[in-house]
């Protein structure tokens, strides 16, 4: 379920992901695929003080890198991304979001304004911001992983990438070059990294493990499928509510 920051769906009974709402965020949809678990709760939160201690921080794709890693340094968020990586709480950076784990992320080209920026320091990798935009589907696999989600280890990945920049990938956390990983931190440029079930409930049940409790016993299913299973949920509820006949009937007419 997706929940706002303080609607109660913290505490011991819920696997709590809080994902940054960054103010230029892109590709959202990235964190939908925890929607079908019923034992999941997704906060977006902008706020130091609305951060706690969740079981999973999600740093989502930006359109505009370091415009939002600016807002995270002066927000507080960042110090509190920090503070989780230091309490051992697993970090993952998705594109813009991998690029903002780095060290640094320069931009010689313009293509943000231009200069530089120190990043949080949590994955030892450097970006450099170009002109050219990568954009293009993208099937792989986790490579060899550690911390807590090491069984991710080999799963295929199905995404895409579409993203302004080069990292300089030292693990093969996601095959390709595509990502890096560091103890519980994690980072990849793989828009729809989570969508096979497969890696969804492989990452919700390692969460479950560590924290101590049972989930409900779900079967998890490819977003594509997840979705169209809700869409099919969607037409009974207008098939039942409305008069569908004489919807029909207004279409026919209005298609002489």
């Amino acid at each position: 379920r997706t929940a706002g920051a303080g609607d109660g769906l913290q505490g011991s009974d819920y696997i709590d992901i809080a994902v940054m709402r960054l103010p230029k965020i892109s590709n959202f949809s990235d964190m939908d695929v925890f929607e079908q678990f019923p034992d999941v709760s997704v906060r977006y939160v902008s706020r130091a003080d609305e951060v706690g201690s969740p079981d999973l921080v999600i740093i989502p794709g930006s359109k505009s890198t370091i415009a939002d890693l600016r807002w995270l340094r002066e927000t507080g968020l960042e110090d509190e991304i920090r503070r989780c990586c230091h309490e051992d709480i697993p970090v993952f950076g998705i594109c813009g979001g991998y690029q903002m784990l780095g060290e640094e992320v320069s931009d010689p080209e313009g293509v943000e304004g231009g200069g530089s920026i120190e990043g949080i320091g949590l994955l030892p990798v450097r970006t450099v911001l170009a002109g050219d935009k990568r954009t293009e589907q993208y099937t792989g696999r986790f490579g060899k992983t550690e911390g807590i989600f090491e069984d991710l280890s080999g799963i295929e990945i199905e995404g895409y990438e579409i993203h302004m920049g080069r990292t300089d990938t030292l693990s093969g956390f996601t095959s390709g070059g595509t990502g890096t990983s560091c103890g519980n931190v994690y980072g990849s440029y793989i828009h729809g990294i989570f969508d096979r079930g497969e890696v969804a409930e492989t990452v919700v049940k390692a969460l479950a493990d560590r924290k101590g409790i049972a989930l409900s016993g779900y079967d998890a299913v490819d977003h594509r499928d997840f979705k169209e299973k809700e869409y099919d949920k969607l037409a009974d509820i207008l098939r039942e509510s409305l008069d569908m006949d004489r919807i029909y009937a207004m279409l026919r007419e209005a298609a002489f």
